[in-house]
């Protein structure tokens, strides 16, 4: 068996997103890089990439296949109705909360109160929990934190860039319609 392609610190690589498209980013040797990669998600072409998509897509839908070829209910939809879904409420048991999740007030209340989104709710999770997780040093979520307030930069910038190049290309417009 060949050992499997890792990017080299600065170089460009492939991974599939959450919502099962391809993205591409700098290997920074950040926390991110390290996690895509031990869970095999880190490919050097972008076609490498969107066939693994695929392959992720298909297995989660077989989720929802019955298993005896029936076209009955699976036990997933039997077990969460959506209708269920929208109307309950996540409550941890206490038996096997750990620490550093008994926060007051509870970062979760935080970014939901604030409707932070993804990025910057996850910018509050690691600052809040840092140095309360046993087994793990206080810089490590610090660097984790870190890395979602670059995410929510590099988002911000490639929104504010492409504002800019909308707005461009409609004084252009009116320039050579002369305006």
């Amino acid at each position: 068996m060949t050992e499997r392609w890792k990017p080299e610190s600065g170089e460009w690589y492939w991974y599939v997103g959450s919502d099962i498209v391809p993205y591409e980013d700098q290997w920074k040797n950040f926390y991110l890089d390290g996690d895509y990669y031990e869970s095999g998600n880190c490919f050097c072409t972008e076609e490498e990439t969107k066939a693994a998509a695929e392959k992720v897509k298909a297995l989660l839908l077989s989720l929802h296949e019955p298993e005896d070829g029936n076209s009955q209910k699976t036990p997933i939809s039997e077990s969460l109705q959506q209708e269920d879904c929208k109307k309950r409420t996540f409550v941890r048991p206490s038996h096997t909360t750990p620490d550093h999740y008994k926060l007051t007030p509870e970062p979760i209340d935080v970014i939901n109160g604030w409707d932070l989104g993804f990025c910057l709710g996850n910018v509050i999770k690691y600052i809040a929990r840092a140095g309360h997780k046993a087994g793990e040093s206080r810089d490590s979520d610090l660097h984790k934190a870190m890395e979602y307030l670059r995410m929510e930069l590099e988002d911000q910038a490639n929104e504010v860039y492409e504002a800019y190049k909308k707005k461009n290309a409609v004084n252009r417009q009116r320039i050579e319609e002369g305006y």
